[in-house]
């Protein structure tokens, strides 16, 4: 069991104890396992075990626990009834199958919601509780309306011929457990073990690793307590006392040197993380330089801390970082609105990190629909989806019926489709029949033709882009760029791929995640929450809200435990930066539409006070000591100079505005002020904008620019 602090250079240590296996132990690559939990580390482990020992990368099993666990299914799923052809359902998927559940149950929304259910059953499935096992409490009227959605769910999944994510994992622990002959040949084929991120680990995927590793031993796990911050979708910081257990002559190691942050930084970091008391006692030290001293702004509200955010990335930007080098941090998305709003004022270029995926978009998701139903010809959703795009007059109480025609006579939906074309009442059979003919065709192409030339078949004979193309509209534009890009990414899929087909294509695409659509030299500054930041390194780091109620979120207030998670947060957060640290938080800050005053988090006053630079326009009510070297780069940290006077002429003084002035709202466009009228040095104008008439603004939630 390693200890991998902060920067610690987990993943090249998995990387050479990899490669020193092969080289030094003369183990077979194909006798080695290393799962990881993003496909980015994956990739990155088998470049690098690639370029060290020479050997083939299809001869290397690193993947992370989805994809290693999904090939599994695949390959002897047969052995406890499962169809090899099975969908993955998304979250789109999903959400659109418990609406439906929700509508035929009769489910009051207000007592439980979608969000609610689905959120109990993942759970669930984490711990390895399946839908027969699920028994709430005899007085538990929520529970119980949950194991009856529960139940619903796993049938409608398996008339689907589908699984969720959670199924790919316990189903996986229910084949190895209940299939002594498959987890026998999985103990042969790979002898050693090695888990990334073991604090991520929840209860199925430890259990997993357990039962291949508890006959030979060779197992090798890495992972830091202190970044544990996902208990709220089942990882279980308890898995390192379980593995002791398990594994009680097990070698423990720290791995305790920072090659990433300066001394600045981690000194901020590991005086933050002493404050939780059940981790894992480890020294993080760096040889690194000292750094500048970590700047706090204290904020009016959040209009004024974005202005202060971008003003400081301008100029640092002056002084030679580029874009990509700048990260900004925050606890929850709606955060990143008013941010956009600034960057996209400054015309400064910029990526959400966990925003609107690629394969999300609806033009993706059409053309997709036709493959997963070529693949899984119970697919329900994906027939419905394919027929129906581009309309071709065959409408939902048809599609009714022939549902209704497969459950009745237990039929593929496909081949129900194909039936029912043949009985002699069915008025839709001219318009149903040649979707029907021309589906089987490709089907029949499916192990012969190449992924690419199947998409491009679907797009061109469907006539998807028929209605887009000529068109001058930049949105229809966009999407026959999108679905050109789909065949690209396809063709680029089939480049890489060992054995490219359009079942492992697709298998790809379900396992993708917003982690991989991140660029990190796309020259760009990087908006992400927190969560999304762990595994991430930036020169530069900007960590937004830090109020009480927000940064603790409001939820974890009630429980220490949880407390201690929002803490390990911080810490991952303080610790992805590099070279440079700003933090900030808000006197005020608007809420559910009201204007709310904020207190500093209690996780400020845990930092080392003589490591911290305070900046801003009223400091009186956080005063750490300032640190008595100043910042060689005091502009940048506070921005006292033209950076200072940009902010303030942004902000401007209520008393700036005055009635017939024009000036330019971020979303209304171009107006005239027509009234004003100042309360408590808050300025409301009643302004006239072209097109949209009269509107109340309040010039302290939103910039005007003056004309």
């Amino acid at each position: 069991m390693i200890f991998a602090g902060a920067g610690s250079g987990k993943t090249r240590t998995l990387t050479y104890r990899f490669a020193y296996l092969i080289q030094e132990a003369n183990v077979h690559p194909t006798e080695i396992l290393a799962v990881t939990f993003t496909n980015k580390a994956a990739r990155e482990m088998r470049e690098r075990i690639v370029k060290i020992t020479g050997i083939q990368p299809w001869k290397l099993t690193v993947s992370t626990f989805h994809a290693f666990c999904l090939k599994l299914l695949r390959d002897f799923g047969e052995a406890m009834g499962l169809d090899p052809t099975f969908t993955i359902l998304d979250a789109t998927d999903q959400n659109r199958l418990m609406r439906t559940i929700f509508k035929d149950l009769d489910i009051n929304t207000r007592l439980v919601s979608i969000r609610h259910a689905m959120w109990q059953i993942e759970h669930a499935k984490a711990h390895g509780i399946t839908a027969q096992a699920f028994t709430p409490g005899p007085f538990d009227l929520i529970g119980k309306r949950v194991a009856e959605i529960y139940d619903t769910y796993e049938k409608r999944l398996k008339a689907l011929n589908a699984m969720d994510f959670s199924d790919l994992l316990l189903n996986t622990y229910r084949l190895l457990n209940h299939s002594p002959e498959t987890l026998a040949h999985f103990r042969r084929l790979y002898r050693h073990i090695m888990v990334d991120e073991y604090q991520d680990t929840n209860f199925i995927q430890y259990q997993i690793v357990r039962l291949l590793a508890l006959e030979h031993r060779n197992l090798c796990v890495v992972g830091d307590d202190d970044q544990s911050i996902y208990s709220w979708r089942g990882a279980n910081k308890e898995n390192i006392r379980l593995f002791r257990q398990d594994f009680p002559e097990a070698k423990v190691i720290l791995l305790e040197q920072n090659y990433r942050s300066t001394k600045t930084i981690l000194r901020c970091a590991s005086h933050l993380i002493r404050h939780n008391e059940a981790r894992t006692e480890k020294t993080l030290w760096t040889e690194n330089a000292e750094g500048d001293p970590v700047s706090l702004y204290e904020a009016e509200d959040e209009d004024d801390e974005a202005r202060w955010v971008i003003a400081t990335i301008q100029a640092l930007r002056e002084e030679g970082h580029p874009w990509h080098d700048f990260a900004v941090f925050y606890r929850t998305n709606a955060q990143s609105r008013v941010l956009e709003e600034r960057l996209i004022h400054r015309g400064i270029p910029y990526q959400i990190f966990g925003g609107f995926r690629f394969y999300d978009r609806k033009e993706i998701k059409d053309i997709l629909a036709y493959l997963r139903l070529l693949l899984n010809p119970w697919d329900v959703f994906s027939l419905r989806r394919a027929i129906g795009t581009p309309p071709r007059g065959i409408g939902k109480s048809t599609l009714d019926k022939v549902e209704a025609y497969a459950h009745e006579r237990g039929l593929p939906i496909l081949e129900a489709l194909g039936r029912i074309c043949e009985e002699p009442g069915f008025r839709m059979k001219s318009k149903a029949r040649p979707f029907y003919e021309w589906i089987i065709s490709l089907r029949s192409d499916i192990e012969t033709g190449r992924p690419s030339t199947l998409i491009e078949r679907v797009v061109t004979e469907s006539g998807y882009l028929t209605p887009y193309r000529g068109s001058s509209d930049p949105h229809e534009q966009a999407i026959i760029e999108n679905v050109e890009e789909l065949i690209t990414a396809t063709e680029s899929y089939e480049q890489e791929a060992e054995a490219p087909s359009l079942a492992d294509f697709m298998d790809h695409v379900s396992l993708m995640t917003d982690t991989d659509t991140l660029d990190e030299t796309a020259g760009r500054v990087t908006l992400m929450t927190l969560h999304s930041a762990k595994g991430l390194e930036f020169p530069v780091v900007f960590i937004t809200g830090l109020e009480e109620g927000l940064f603790p979120h409001d939820r974890s207030l009630q429980d220490e435990s949880k407390v201690d998670e929002e803490r390990r947060l911080f810490y991952v957060g303080i610790t992805r930066s590099r070279q440079r640290l700003f933090l900030s938080f808000c006197n005020e800050r608007s809420q559910y539409g009201h204007a709310a005053f904020r207190r500093p988090s209690r996780f400020l006053s845990e930092l080392p006070r003589n490591q911290i630079h305070v900046v801003g326009k009223n400091t009186s009510r956080f005063r750490p000591r300032v640190s008595s070297r100043p910042s060689p780069h005091v502009q940048a940290a506070n921005p006292t100079s033209s950076a200072r006077e940009e902010i303030d002429n942004d902000a401007g003084d209520n008393g700036d505005f005055r009635v017939g002035q024009e000036v330019i709202h971020p979303t209304f466009g171009k107006g005239i002020i027509r009234v004003k009228e100042v309360k408590d040095q808050n300025a409301k104008l009643l302004i006239h904008f072209e097109g949209l008439g009269l509107k109340l603004i309040y010039p302290k939630f939103v910039e005007l620019v003056r004309l």
